[in-house]
């Protein structure tokens, strides 16, 4: 017999005994007599305490030399215009080159964020930058690409738009 099932069968042969007394010391207690219950448990559990026998855990086998760990291939980084590489977000494997908008110099990178499970590098000036895998809809292939938005005063876009200069 295994020592779980040695364990098993001392853990119930502790608990019908106990659960006897309980029984009947329950029952003594509705029909309004009191049974001597500081005589009667020592006894039940002295009992089914006397035929547990201590059982002591096995030995641990000695633990096998560690392997080397292994090396990790070169994460994949962003570089962006001022030289700045930084790696790439959202589990893009490949390096790319950050576009950067006209209209402002280049604004550095603050943090990290995650916004609706995807990852954003936060810049300065309150611009946005992450790196993204998709898919291509006609070969279906994935393609990574990087993404950048600049916040900017809706007057200005729209006059830009409209030709108008700034």
């Amino acid at each position: 017999m295994t020592s779980r099932g040695k364990i098993l069968m001392n853990a119930t042969t502790l608990v019908f005994p106990l659960a006897a007394v309980a029984l009947v010391t329950s029952l003594a207690w509705t029909m309004g007599a009191a049974p001597d219950v500081p005589e009667a448990l020592p006894q039940a559990i002295a009992a089914a305490t006397a035929e547990v026998p201590v059982v002591s855990p096995a030995p641990t086998p000695a633990a096998a030399p560690c392997a080397p760990p292994a090396i990790a291939a070169p994460a994949a980084t962003t570089r962006f215009v001022d030289g700045s590489h930084l790696p790439a977000l959202n589990g893009v494997a490949t390096d790319l080159t950050m576009p950067w908008p006209g209209g402002g110099p280049f604004s550095p990178v603050l943090k990290v964020i995650t916004h609706q499970g995807q990852q954003w590098y936060r810049h300065a000036d309150g611009s946005m930058s992450t790196t993204v895998v998709t898919r291509d809809e006609v070969s279906g292939k994935p393609v990574t690409v990087p993404m950048c938005c600049r916040p900017e005063p809706v007057i200005k876009a729209l006059r830009r738009a409209q030709g108008q200069g700034r």
